[in-house]
């Protein structure tokens, strides 16, 4: 079987990096067949470039400019709803994708057809400078895989570890992903529906080259950086109103998700599920309710069960 790809990627005042990852895509090894893109009402030069490209990849660009702006997550749902082929690849307006990327995507899936999704590991740059450490040396350490294989929706509760930029997904399968609660990051949000009732897998191929820099929607730090930015921006950390707005987003979203696709999963997931929304509830009510921070060591195993004691921390100092 001979699938179809495209790739969905969503913009917004990113003509520094625009090009050179629109290169990187358009010079694949294996071409891809469709190109959808949403421009989230630009104010630099960002639609200038995309018209130029569309222009002259006009078989393959379908290009879409929003009138005002969306914000990143519906901007993803609508320019996803708009993708017709078999392959899905998400694409973030700043990074570079290797030139083997889609072969080694549908190699995977001719081997896999049963898989709904794909994520891989990525090389990271900062400036001109290419990290000694991947995204996964980050995100998805050796320990984390092997909790993933064994229960995948338990091993993503604490935290999203799926990088939008490197996950591919099959169509037959994403429509289950609509709509989004909005609530939490799209790809977070695709990757938890879609594993309550299909299996997803990742690869360790560095596939792309993920860039940090200063205007990332979303960004990764690591090791003694990661210690310094987290030292700097304490009052950001343990901020109450914030980690309350936080905690009623994950509790409305995983309360919305689970209604809908409770139905499709097994007993163990359903309860899973139903402890881990209880969890959340408690943490919310807790700072909502000026408790006795000695009420949080009445859930301690559920700590323990869900967050490895960072959101331990972050309560008894943020209430």
């Amino acid at each position: 079987m001979a699938f179809t790809t495209c790739v969905v990627m969503c913009t917004y005042n990113g003509e520094k990096f625009l090009e050179e990852q629109l290169d990187s895509i358009l010079n694949q090894s294996k071409k891809i067949d469709k190109i959808y893109i949403t421009d989230d009402n630009s104010t630099d030069n960002t639609i200038e470039i995309l018209k130029k490209y569309e222009r002259e990849y006009y078989e393959i660009i379908d290009l879409k400019i929003n009138d005002k702006n969306i914000g990143y997550i519906k901007n993803f749902e609508k320019t996803l709803k708009r993708a017709k082929e078999d392959i899905i690849f998400l694409a973030d307006q700043d990074d570079i994708w290797q030139k083997y990327k889609i072969e080694k995507i549908l190699k995977f899936f001719h081997e896999n057809p049963w898989k709904s999704y794909v994520f891989s590991d990525a090389y990271l740059k900062e400036g001109d400078q290419i990290k000694d450490y991947s995204l996964f040396d980050i995100y998805f350490k050796k320990k984390k895989r092997k909790h993933y294989e064994k229960n995948p929706i338990k091993s993503l509760l604490p935290k999203n570890f799926v990088t939008g930029a490197t996950l591919a997904i099959q169509k037959k399968y994403l429509n289950y992903a609509f709509p989004f609660t909005g609530k939490i990051p799209h790809d977070y949000e695709i990757v938890l529906k879609l594993s309550y009732f299909s299996e997803g897998d990742y690869i360790e191929d560095k596939l792309i080259t993920y860039r940090m820099h200063k205007n990332q929607t979303m960004g990764v730090h690591y090791g003694i950086k990661k210690f310094f930015r987290i030292i700097k921006n304490l009052d950001e950390v343990f901020n109450k109103e914030k980690n309350i707005l936080l905690l009623n987003n994950l509790y409305k979203a995983f309360e919305e998700i689970n209604h809908a696709y409770k139905n499709n999963s097994n007993q163990e997931i359903e309860n899973l599920i139903e402890n881990y929304i209880s969890f959340l509830k408690f943490r919310r009510d807790l700072y909502l309710s000026n408790e006795k921070k000695i009420k949080i060591f009445s859930r301690l195993r559920d700590y323990l069960k869900f967050d490895n004691f960072n959101s331990l921390f972050k309560d008894i100092f943020s209430i």
